[in-house]
């Protein structure tokens, strides 16, 4: 009985990280467009303060099970991918 009900919850995982792949791919796609923008204008790639901006707003919102330092990293994590995606770009 154990088993099915871990089987169950491994399969509900699994069903979560193809939603989180599906969002994070249309995330990279935006990710894209706007470093289209910014090499039109000549801005930088990486935006720091904005970055603190996001993360700051998301702990405010977050009202999971997550700690604030896990939305940190998570996210920290996605915008380092982010910055290196429009670097290869040639987005400077």
């Amino acid at each position: 009985m154990a088993n099915q009900r871990l089987g169950e919850l491994r399969q509900r995982i699994d069903e979560i990280n193809l939603q989180i792949l599906e969002l994070l791919n249309e995330r990279i796609e935006v990710v894209q467009q706007i470093g289209i923008e910014k090499q039109k204008t000549g801005m930088k790639v990486h935006d720091s303060v904005r970055e603190k901006e996001i993360i700051e707003e998301l702990v405010k919102k977050n009202q999971g099970l997550m700690t604030d330092e896990m939305v940190n990293q998570i996210f920290q994590e996605i915008f380092k991918m982010s910055v290196k995606f429009q670097e290869k770009q040639n987005i400077k």
